[in-house]
């Protein structure tokens, strides 16, 4: 039981996507900053994308988690067309 324990634990962070690739959740600490994409915001928790203008799903997100400070840095656009708002966002105490 130990085993699988440590073993949920490792790989809990870690997402299988549906295209197959991994995607992993990099865990914000206080005084973190990053600037991206906002994929989800909800119950305290805002997960950012770094890179919103790589192709296919992002290979890893950062997760903030309350409280966080974001602030919006304007509208961008992407080579391929795409357009996102990026923000800065961080990770408080």
């Amino acid at each position: 039981m130990r085993l699988s324990r440590v073993l949920l634990l490792v790989l809990l962070p870690v997402l299988l996507t549906t295209d197959g690739q991994t995607q992993r959740n990099i865990l914000a600490r206080v005084g973190d900053v990053a600037n991206g994409a906002i994929m989800l915001e909800s119950a305290g928790r805002l997960l950012l994308n770094p890179k919103p203008c790589a192709e296919g799903n992002p290979d890893s997100v950062i997760e903030f988690h309350q409280p966080y400070a974001k602030r919006s840095l304007g509208n961008k656009g992407c080579p391929n067309g795409r357009a996102y708002e990026e923000f800065s966002v961080e990770q408080q105490q």
